[in-house]
């Protein structure tokens, strides 16, 4: 009573997965390889259990249309009759079919539809299990992978480090690079530890913003630094998804820019006096000129005005030599 356990699939190759018994289920399956007729094969018998997740019982082969291009292959290897029955999960995909093959033509007894049930379960387990150990072991090394690209990433870059839980109720890390306190466990006070009064309303408006937008965030905003005072950071983190399309974290970095805003704070405060000097320049100007208009001997220009008057006075040209002494002659020349 040969058999084979072939594995299904979809959406790719068919492949033989191992043989329970072997015989001329290997030789079956050396011989399809050699005539390339695997594919119809297994159509008729394990495609169709499959595809009809159902047993698909064949008592004799040489009584089946189906397998009549085919009984050549049959009796070349000696065999009648085919039983294949489906391997799934509960309430799961099929996982492959359980074939068994007969050098008779035969029936199953209701002991052998018993043997083939608990065949079936018990390769559905230890075929889920062994996939459960493989997903699980690609998980493992795909965590790894993606905590040593963290960590690196974290040693090289002189940015502040951060992740935080998908609606920002929660700090889960923060390595805060001799700016603001470093945290390596997860931490709900992380406002209040770490963004001034001032600021928190106008970061959790930011906040609210990205987590509805599904884009980043991105802010220029006063942090407290590791010294107790209050210090300016460009932060920007950015969602990550899972197969939904759900949030289910942020990963953020965050600069130092306190020396760029206290510059920027130098030189508005610089703006201002300058502008402030500018206007009582100008006022003391404005006012001589007026001054300077009601003085005696300047009555004839009385219907100018003080600035009108300055602009006169600065477009006037300059004597020529010899003209300031009205009645004199110009000197001769020796």
């Amino acid at each position: 009573m040969p058999a084979t356990l072939v594995l299904e699939r979809w959406a790719a190759n068919w492949k033989m997965g191992s043989d329970v018994v072997p015989g001329a289920a290997r030789l079956l399956w050396n011989a399809t390889k050699q005539h390339a007729i695997l594919g119809q094969i297994l159509i008729m018998t394990c495609g169709l259990a499959a595809h009809m997740e159902e047993a698909l019982i064949t008592p004799n082969v040489e009584h089946e249309p189906c397998w009549q291009p085919w009984l050549w292959l049959a009796r070349e290897y000696g065999y009648r009759a085919c039983w294949s029955f489906p391997v799934r999960t509960f309430g799961g995909p099929i996982l492959g079919t359980l074939a068994w093959y007969f050098k008779d033509p035969r029936e199953p007894s209701l002991r052998m539809m018993e043997l083939a049930a608990t065949l079936t379960h018990a390769a559905a387990i230890i075929i889920s299990r062994h996939r459960e150990a493989e997903e699980r072991t690609r998980v493992e090394v795909a965590l790894r992978e993606s905590d040593a690209r963290y960590r690196a990433f974290v040693a090289v870059t002189p940015d502040i480090v951060y992740k935080m839980s998908a609606d920002w109720s929660e700090m889960q890390s923060l390595v805060g690079k001799e700016f603001i306190a470093s945290t390596e466990r997860p931490r709900r006070d992380w406002m209040d530890a770490y963004i001034p009064d001032a600021d928190r309303t106008v970061v959790w408006e930011a906040i609210g913003a990205a987590i509805h937008s599904k884009q980043a965030f991105e802010l220029e905003h006063q942090v407290i630094r590791l010294d107790g005072t209050i210090g300016w950071t460009y932060s920007r983190a950015v969602p990550l998804f899972d197969l939904k399309g759900e949030i289910v974290e942020w990963f953020g970095t965050a600069s130092d820019i306190t020396e760029r805003k206290q510059a920027e704070a130098q030189l508005k405060t610089r703006n201002i006096e300058l502008e402030r000097f500018n206007k009582v320049m100008v006022g003391r100007e404005l006012r001589m000129m007026e001054l300077n208009h009601k003085s005696p001997g300047r009555q004839g220009l009385q219907s100018e005005s003080p600035l009108d008057q300055f602009t006169i006075e600065a477009q006037r040209p300059a004597a020529e030599p010899g003209q300031g002494d009205p009645g004199g002659e110009s000197p001769r020349r020796a």
